[in-house]
């Protein structure tokens, strides 16, 4: 308590996007099956699992953003991290494999807060 704080939200699959729409039903199922087999058969970890284990394993700020980013997941996603000190925030953006990009807050380069939508930010 008190140290850090962790968000998360969807990362669209623009491979998959180019296949159905965002809000297509078949992508929906598509994602369901393809997390369900990334859990049993891959034996990965749920986002929650993954939130949860940060939160009770980590010690610091920096503790958990690199088991975050260090953590293969059932699916991409972006994690949100905020810390209790100057210059603790950052966005990860995650494959289901790596990490795909940082976005860290830096207030001497005139970064003071950073906004994430559910798409990358090169696209």
């Amino acid at each position: 308590p008190g140290v850090f704080a962790i968000s998360a939200n969807n990362r669209a699959d623009s491979t998959k996007m180019e296949d159905h729409p965002f809000d297509h039903p078949i992508r929906d199922i598509e994602a369901f099956i393809s997390n369900a087999i990334e859990i049993f058969k891959a034996g990965r970890p749920s986002i929650p699992w993954v939130i949860r284990q940060a939160l009770n394993a980590s010690n610091s700020y920096d503790d958990a953003v690199t088991y975050l980013a260090e953590t293969k997941l059932i699916t991409s996603t972006f994690y949100i991290v905020s810390g209790v000190n100057p210059g603790e925030g950052c966005v990860l953006a995650l494959t289901k494999d790596d990490l795909y990009g940082k976005y860290s807050l830096d207030a001497d380069n005139g970064v003071w807060y950073l906004v994430q939508t559910n798409y990358d930010r090169d696209q």
